[in-house]
């Protein structure tokens, strides 16, 4: 039955995955050279550069920390990479609009 149930969640996922793409490449567009985005469909994430200020180690610990604190704050928990970046699970419960707003 789970196996069944599956492909209904198709065209929700795919649109999710698409807002998402959109969500990171406007991150890494803003960012100003500070972040570096990989991913694909719902599977996304980021690496703190290593430009500019950010060359320096304490300084990349630095924006990780504050990346993760205003994350907390939103009710959103990313896995934070020791690379010094973060991943963002699928979130395939997580509606399109909420997505944006975040």
């Amino acid at each position: 039955e789970v196996l069944r149930e599956i492909p209904r969640w198709f065209p929700s996922i795919a649109k999710s995955g698409e807002t998402m793409g959109n969500v990171f490449r406007h991150l890494q567009q803003i960012s100003d050279g500070m972040l570096i985005t990989h991913g694909q469909g719902l599977m996304w994430g980021a690496l703190f550069s290593r430009q500019g200020m950010l060359s320096q180690d304490n300084n990349r610990k630095m924006a990780t920390s504050c990346w993760q604190k205003n994350c907390e704050e939103l009710g959103v928990l990313p896995y934070i990479v020791p690379a010094g970046g973060f991943m963002v699970t699928p979130v395939i419960h997580i509606d399109v609009e909420t997505i944006q707003e975040i």
